[in-house]
């Protein structure tokens, strides 16, 4: 790692120090990273969440920076500061959004998506159209793991690796999830 630019330098030695425990370079981190801390959480003021909650998830992200970082690794702490503050406070947003959502209240307006998710889990003789009420009783077969499986990988196209980032779990139990939803699922519809 080149070290020729003295901020580089600075930042790298304040971050060693915070890592030991030095509550005053921890300090001086934080306040220098703060215009990332507020720049990141202003990408996402669209959603509800409130702007001082994501503060604190940007600032925690980052406090868990310094933690973490280690110099033998190669990298600039200011870059792996950036990218771990930017990560916590997208996986807040997605935790967030997933807590609002976790009904199935919106599945009669994803009329499209339910016939990409007839074509995609069950044999051609099933898809015919199903009314909302039909629907439910389907969900109403899964567990709530596989609910989130098939609401959120098939309705909402998210990738399992997401969808293991939200919930905090592998991206295999995931798979596992989906494929359990979508066995009981054409298992139900071929009846």
């Amino acid at each position: 790692m080149n070290r020729d630019n003295p901020n580089h330098e600075h930042i790298f030695r304040l971050a060693i120090l915070a890592k030991t425990g030095d509550q005053f370079a921890n300090q001086v981190l934080c306040e220098r990273f703060t215009p990332l801390v507020y720049a990141t959480v202003s990408r996402y003021r669209e959603h509800v969440q409130d702007r001082e909650d994501l503060l604190q998830v940007g600032y925690e992200s980052l406090l868990r920076a310094i933690r973490e970082f280690d110099p033998a690794q190669g990298v600039y702490f200011a870059h792996f500061a950036k990218l771990r503050v930017r990560a916590g406070v997208y996986v807040a947003v997605r935790r967030s959004e997933a807590r609002q959502n976790r009904g199935f209240a919106d599945l009669r307006h994803n009329g499209a998506r339910i016939d990409h998710l007839l074509a995609n889990a069950v044999d051609s003789q099933a898809c015919h159209p199903y009314q909302a009420t039909e629907w439910s009783d389907l969900f109403s077969l899964l567990s709530p793991r596989e609910r989130i499986a098939v609401e959120w990988t098939v309705l909402r196209d998210f990738s399992t690796r997401e969808v293991a980032d939200i919930y905090g779990v592998s991206k295999e139990t995931v798979k596992t999830w989906r494929r359990r939803a979508l066995k009981k699922l054409r298992s139900a519809i071929s009846e």
